[in-house]
Order: C-alpha cells, then structure tokens, then sequence
C-alpha cells in the first residue's frame, strides 16, 4: 500500500453563510480547508456533496480493506469451493474487486 498524498482525515463539513466547507483538523486546533460546495440549484444537493466529500478519507480507508480482502480471494481462486461455503458467497462479491482498485487508483489520482 502506499502512502496516501491528501490531507488525511477524518474531513467535516461546515455551513458558512451559503458555502459549505469543508476541513480537515492538521493539528494545534488548526483546520486545513480541503473543498468547498457552493449553492445549487437544489440546496440538498449542496449538502449532501459536502458530506460525500467529507466522508471520502473514510470510505477510501473501508475501499481499501475490501479491495485487500478481495486480493486474498482472487488469489485463491484455484480452490474449489461447494455452493454453500460462506467463502463461495463472498468470492461472488469478490469477483467485482478490480472496480474496487479502480475507485482507489482514481482517489489517489492514478488515474482520472
């Protein structure tokens, strides 16, 4: 795994007046400020941006746990396995781990 190049998390989201910031604490009480949302045509949006955003350090983190799971898997793939083996079930889920790596290539600008 290599190291992660954006500000690390957690990120929170914070209305000032009509924008939405986005921060993440850097230490020392300071906030780094990573994004900001502003208005749209559907305020709900606006807000559910923000915290899409805000959550991305999180869901980068629980991405990468899965995509390494799904590695394990894939390595396996040899192995027989009977219908009803718990591991059968995921190895079903886990066949569509390479969009998983996808998603992180493209967090980690790897790729667009």
């Amino acid at each position: 795994m290599s190291e992660e190049k954006w500000t690390q998390g957690p990120w929170r989201a914070k209305r000032e007046g009509q924008s939405i910031f986005i921060d993440a604490s850097i230490g020392n009480g300071t906030a780094q400020e990573v994004a900001v949302c502003q208005p749209t045509h559907n305020w709900e949006h606006q807000g559910y941006n923000a915290h899409l955003i805000a959550a991305a350090p999180e869901l980068y983190e629980a991405l990468e746990v899965f995509a390494a799971c799904a590695d394990e898997l894939d390595a396996t793939r040899e192995t027989e396995m009977t219908p009803d083996d718990e591991w059968a079930k995921f190895r079903l889920l886990a066949s569509d781990y390479r969009k998983a790596r996808a998603a992180i290539a493209k967090a980690k600008g790897e790729t667009q």
